[in-house]
């Protein structure tokens, strides 16, 4: 009998032991989950992206604003002249303002004094109160910048009375519908708005209603565009035109707005010319592993002229990139991937084209 006690006390004791050290587990992995918990939720900012949160936090040096017309955006660059990091420019693409339900003016203001956050957030709240129709919001850290827009997806064509009905009681507008992937909708909150634009798709993709919903960050290459010498002073003018060198405004391949559809990633470029020059700055980066050589009919690559480097370089230049020349350039594709196929021939027909 005693031996019998012994052992299921013993048992009892390895029980009591092993409960002990998993409780103990347990509460080290709840001390673990709280703290990441805790670290995310330190910055009440964040928008969500493949249902994943991710998290900002407050840049209180810049603040993104938005008026209704031009005059408007005239008597507020003069009362703040020197906070204006940006002259106010429209809001809508060229291209689709014929389908805008609503175009505005937006620039950038600089805040020189180093603001708490709350009274970052005062300030924001002070500037909107500052005319009838104004729509500020928050910069963040990296650069990144938030719109009066946000985008949201719908889960079938026939759901657009949800985003309208929700657009109406959330006070924002529907702006237009994207052409190319119809059930997505591009919304903007108004002045009459509670929330912010980042705030706002958080509550329209919390709904369940929407395939998805996120704000529409910008990023500094959304100011400039690219920041590459040749773009910047106006010497790609197919790229960019603003009328200079006595050009028309607008005669161009409007690249800043399709930069943001695609940038080239995951294309690859075979230019058919001259050969490359593999070890350029402004293409290096670029270059494909493997080339191939017409005349020699292997995978290597010979130079047979400059002109190959150069149809790369339209092609794929790198953009935003300094390569210590003189004019380096912004490709149409930045981000695609050149292959070269060289051909002897083409190239002494190209040269005596230009000769």
């Amino acid at each position: 009998m005693k031996k019998y006690l012994f052992i299921s006390s013993a048992i009892l004791l390895m029980l009591a032991v092993g409960l002990t050290t998993c409780t103990m587990q347990v509460d080290e992995n709840e001390m673990i989950d709280n703290a990441v918990f805790k670290s995310h939720t330190a910055s009440p900012y964040f928008y969500y992206y493949q249902g994943e949160r991710q998290y900002l936090e407050l840049d209180t040096r810049y603040i993104f604003v938005s008026v209704a017309d031009e005059q408007t955006a005239q008597s507020f660059s003069s009362r703040n002249a020197n906070a204006m990091q940006s002259s106010f420019r429209v809001d809508i693409p060229e291209g689709i303002r014929s389908r805008a339900q609503q175009e505005r003016y937006w620039a950038v203001m600089n805040i020189e004094d180093h603001l708490t956050d709350d009274a970052y957030l005062s300030k924001l709240t002070e500037l909107k109160n500052t005319e009838e129709d104004i729509v500020t919001a928050p910069y963040f850290k990296n650069n990144i910048g938030l719109s009066n827009f946000f985008y949201v997806k719908l889960k079938s064509l026939d759901d657009y009375d949800l985003l309208r009905k929700e657009t109406e009681r959330e006070k924002a507008i529907i702006v237009y519908q994207n052409e190319f992937i119809p059930s997505l909708f591009v919304v903007s909150v108004t002045a009459s708005s509670k929330y912010n634009a980042m705030e706002m798709a958080n509550r329209f993709y919390e709904s369940d209603l929407f395939e998805f919903a996120e704000p529409d960050l910008m990023d500094e290459l959304q100011f400039h565009c690219a920041t590459d010498q040749s773009f910047t002073n106006g010497a790609q003018w197919n790229l960019r035109n603003t009328g200079q060198s006595g050009g028309k405004s607008g005669v161009d391949v409007r690249i800043c707005d399709a930069w943001q559809f695609s940038t080239g990633n995951n294309v690859i470029i075979a230019v058919i010319d001259a050969g490359i020059q593999l070890d350029h700055p402004d293409l290096a980066a670029n270059i494909h592993p493997l080339s191939f050589d017409c005349e020699t009919q292997i995978q290597q690559q010979v130079i047979y002229g400059n002109h190959g480097t150069r149809v790369a370089g339209v092609a794929a230049a790198l953009r935003n990139n300094t390569t210590g020349l003189n004019g380096n350039i912004a490709g149409v594709a930045p981000d695609a991937t050149i292959m070269s196929i060289s051909m002897p021939l083409l190239a002494v027909h190209l040269w005596l084209r230009r000769t």
